[in-house]
């Protein structure tokens, strides 16, 4: 199956589920020079079956659930930050704006669909590279349940969830946004520690310790993160 005219340049521009791709299409109005513009537009396309445009935005970004009875979209209302949950033939079926998804008084600069389990969507709400918090909506219902984390300082380099669990994994290695940082880092050979946290219980336990580096944690199941113990090594633990 060969797809033309997909956003090539988007950082999340496709999904694969049982046979069906979904990719993000951008529609520049180029002809146009006094009003140029430029929409998203997200397609599914099947072997069988022509192509099919579900949504049209601007700054899309998207999450398939597995059984692909529902899909996540994230982008902005105006200026405002907002989650829409569709069916599977692209019929809104509701939207969830930032103030309804986050509770704090930060100022949030991104929504960030993280994945489906089931019909639960997982995402979080961040400024800047620090998580702020991490949103739980039951598409089935649309609850919305929020798990603050801005006490906890939670960055997104060396984090990630178990949407099965409701359980994160994060150190706290400091955000670094150039070489002398980093470098400065390194030759103080501070200790980075790893967590597990259990967003239901608020329980956290220390689970790792490095010398000045990230650990990159993964889930490999329910109970078990893998993660880097050294430049060259992994190490499994259970969480």
């Amino acid at each position: 199956m060969t797809i033309t005219d997909g956003h090539q340049y988007y950082y999340r521009h496709a999904e694969y589920h049982n046979g069906n791709v979904y990719v993000v299409r951008r529609i520049d109005n180029r002809l146009d020079i006094k009003n140029p513009q430029w929409t998203n537009e997200l397609w599914r396309y099947s072997p069988q079956k022509p192509g099919v445009k579900l949504y049209t935005s601007q700054g899309i970004d998207f999450r398939v659930s597995d059984d692909e009875q529902f899909i996540a979209i994230s982008d902005r209302d105006k200026n405002s930050l907002k989650i829409t949950i569709l069916n599977n033939e692209g019929k809104a079926l509701k939207s969830f704006p930032l103030a309804g998804l986050y509770k704090g008084n930060d100022e949030i600069t991104y929504l960030e669909l993280l994945s489906w389990a089931d019909n639960i969507l997982w995402l979080d709400c961040g400024a800047t590279v620090q998580i702020k918090s991490i949103v739980k909506i039951d598409a089935d219902t649309f609850k919305v349940s929020t798990f603050d984390l801005s006490k906890l300082a939670v960055f997104i380099d060396d984090f990630t969830l178990n949407p099965i669990t409701g359980k994160i994994t994060f150190s706290d290695y400091p955000p670094i946004f150039d070489a002398d940082t980093r470098n400065a880092l390194i030759a103080s050979k501070k200790e980075i520690h790893l967590f597990v946290y259990d967003l239901q219980a608020r329980k956290k336990q220390m689970i790792a310790v490095s010398t000045a580096k990230q650990f990159h944690p993964k889930w490999v199941d329910d109970n078990t993160i893998e993660f880097e113990k050294s430049e060259r090594q992994e190490q499994r633990v259970s969480g």
